[in-house]
């Protein structure tokens, strides 16, 4: 008898301890959410990402909680969530009433698009060999004010080959890049000839003003996060 009675009690102590890691998980994307990375460049910026998952993680807790004989143990992810709804909310878009305080960008504020465009599908690993006019396609009928483009190349001797001029010409005359790799061109696809090289990073596109443009590493030499300022006018400058 006794040994059947311990087993639930370590049970619980399992889930004791692994629910206090998930609020910890939580309470951490709120602090990161202070950190600007460009002041303070560290791995630990990257937890926000996993916000959905901690939130995800206390809110199965609290029903596990609520169907269990400790129902106020679901108090501890209730006020964990309740303390970090600043960072929780936007994952859903929550407006009570049908109201809605974000204005439209047509009337005022800018437009900010980000996109892994996966070297606009350089390899053909989607087997759509119309994948990449697809991809101008939507930035053009977006119309962002600034683009912000994951794995975006380059040819290593010719910057504005094969997509920035095209961009460019959308109107973004503005652009900042950060390279994190330099690689043969025929290792990713069999059009290229062994001398033609590419360079692979970020680049911001934009139809303001870019300056003060920094990377910094991340993991190791090889991920950076690029930071610019953008220039709106005078009095209008952020990052």
């Amino acid at each position: 008898m006794e040994k059947k009675a311990i087993l639930p009690r370590i049970f619980r102590g399992i889930l004791l301890i692994t629910n206090i890691g998930v609020i910890i998980w939580l309470l951490l994307c709120k602090y990161v959410s202070y950190i600007n990375p460009a002041n303070d460049p560290s791995v630990l910026s990257l937890i926000s990402f996993t916000c959905f998952f901690a939130l995800l993680g206390n809110l199965i807790f609290i029903v596990i909680w609520l169907l269990s004989k400790r129902k106020k143990r679901a108090l501890f992810s209730i006020i964990t969530i309740i303390i970090c709804w600043n960072v929780v909310s936007p994952l859903y878009g929550i407006n009570f009433l049908g109201r809605n305080k974000v204005a439209p960008t047509e009337e005022q504020g800018l437009k900010i698009m980000t996109w892994n465009v996966h070297m606009f599908d350089l390899g053909e690993w989607t087997k759509d060999k119309a994948s990449k006019a697809k991809i101008i396609k939507l930035i053009k009928d977006e119309n962002p004010d600034i683009l912000c483009l994951e794995e975006f190349y380059w040819d290593a001797g010719t910057p504005s080959e094969p997509y920035t001029e095209v961009l460019q010409q959308l109107g973004y005359p503005f652009v900042s890049f950060a390279m994190e790799n330099e690689m043969p061109k025929n290792h990713i696809t069999s059009n290229a000839s062994r001398k033609d090289t590419i360079k692979v990073g970020h680049a911001v596109f934009s139809k303001f003003p870019l300056r003060n443009a920094e990377t910094y590493p991340l993991f190791d030499i090889t991920y950076k996060m690029l930071s610019v300022e953008v220039v709106i006018d005078s009095s209008n400058i952020f990052s």
